[in-house]
């Protein structure tokens, strides 16, 4: 597997990372015909206790984020990745992620790049 645009955001000494991933292989995610097992891979970790120096992340899980995290246009949106750079935390504790994607039209020449944003309160069902 591939991973690409790491994106992240720090709540505390929690660090999230969203990336986009690749694996090449065709579709174990229920996603239609010939699709290929790509999306969105969420990454998070926490940083060490200890001396400023020495402090390190540990990463505890890697979760694969489901394509209706973009909502009603999942259908029409492919090839998402993180979007680069870093997303934020909001006052009410949400996490907000930028990202990319490519949009499809009504015929195979139609697609376009896209840009949005994803955002949880809940960073566990990311609902």
């Amino acid at each position: 597997m591939d991973v690409s645009r790491p994106t992240t955001v720090t709540k505390e000494s929690e660090v999230y990372m969203l990336v986009g991933r690749y694996s090449g292989k065709p579709g174990s995610s229920g996603e239609g015909n010939g699709a290929d097992d790509s999306g969105l891979l969420l990454v998070t970790g926490k940083v060490s206790d200890g001396d400023e120096s020495n402090k390190k992340i540990d990463w505890k899980s890697n979760t694969a984020l489901p394509r209706t995290i973009v909502g009603a246009q999942h259908n029409s949106l492919t090839g998402l990745v993180g979007g680069g750079g870093s997303g934020i935390e909001t006052k009410d504790g949400k996490l907000v992620f930028p990202v990319e994607g490519t949009k499809k039209g009504n015929t195979e020449t139609d697609v376009k790049s896209v840009r949005l944003i994803i955002r949880s309160s809940d960073t566990n069902s990311w609902t």
